[in-house]
């Protein structure tokens, strides 16, 4: 049985790693960050991500923060 960290057993993964999931472009992903205010490192759920990246690019121009 594989051990896993205690974050991913919490439905918790790094910003970077869901971002390689779907296919972020490097400048995409930097303008999600800023706009949800996401530190480096930071983790989230799944659905907090897929939510976020939803907001971010249905907003509009210039649209500020999360």
């Amino acid at each position: 049985m594989a051990i896993k960290k205690k974050t991913e057993a919490e439905g918790l993964y790094p910003v970077d790693e869901l971002a390689t999931i779907n296919d972020l472009a490097p400048w995409e992903l930097a303008s999600l960050k800023r706009f949800a205010g996401w530190a480096e490192g930071r983790q989230v759920s799944e659905d907090d991500f897929n939510n976020a990246l939803t907001l971010f690019r249905g907003r509009t121009m210039g649209g500020g923060k999360l």
